[in-house]
């Protein structure tokens, strides 16, 4: 139903049960539509290994208009992806130039029960935690900080935008799970612009501050308010 209401979001043309041949199950499928591209992952390493700069934060918002627009039509919806992250965006030619779309709602939450109008039956995999660590929100790692929610795509999607400009480098700094749990929650070190030494004006530095702030309280509440 998201992918129905928002061009940007990979569409689901087909979802249902069938019978396994071999063994006689009832099993699910889903059917994707088909993309030819890459992701802004694999954009962003190639990037990287051919030593091009950072890109300008004027063309990182151009590039990332189309996903973030997604991203807040399914907050309207009621929906928090959770794992967003460089590979969950996808660059595919359209007849308005290339344009990322948003992939992977995995590990989605639904913040109402009848959020998109699923029923009653449907239920928040909001206990399960499957998300990139390098872009992962306080509360993600600390579930005493309050609950996930698209606070916690505001998050990701502003640790994305500085990664882009710094070009390519990721925005928190650890090698592994502990010290990315660290710097996401360090009060002393913020990954905003100008922490990396990214000249920012003040409103663009403290748009930056608010969202990727720790407490899930402190930040914008959906992706539209922060774009």
């Amino acid at each position: 139903k998201l992918s129905q209401g928002n061009l940007h979001i990979a569409r689901s043309m087909a979802a249902g049960t069938a019978l396994a041949p071999k063994v006689g199950a009832v099993v699910p499928y889903a059917v994707l539509e088909w993309l030819e591209g890459r992701t802004l992952a694999a954009e962003l390493d190639v990037r990287r290994s051919r030593g091009y700069a950072g890109i300008p934060l004027d063309a990182a918002i151009t590039l990332l208009d189309s996903a973030a627009q997604a991203l807040a039509y399914a907050h309207t919806q009621g929906v928090a992806h959770r794992d967003l992250n460089p590979g969950n965006l996808f660059f595919v030619d359209t007849h308005q130039g290339r344009q990322l779309k948003v992939i992977d709602f995995g590990v989605a939450k639904l913040m109402t029960d009848h959020a998109l109008a699923f029923g009653p039956r449907a239920q928040t995999i909001g206990a399960i935690k499957l998300f990139a660590p390098a872009y992962g929100s306080p509360e993600q790692f600390d579930e005493n900080l309050g609950p996930t929610g698209p606070w916690t795509d505001v998050f990701a999607l502003a640790l994305i935008m500085v990664e882009m400009v710094r070009g390519g480098v990721p925005a928190l700094q650890g090698n592994d799970y502990l010290q990315l749990a660290v710097a996401s929650r360090d009060p002393m070190v913020r990954p905003t612009p100008r922490s990396f030494g990214i000249n920012v004006n003040d409103a663009v530095e403290a748009v930056f501050a608010k969202a990727l702030a720790i407490s899930p309280k402190d930040r914008f509440r959906t992706a539209g308010e922060f774009w």
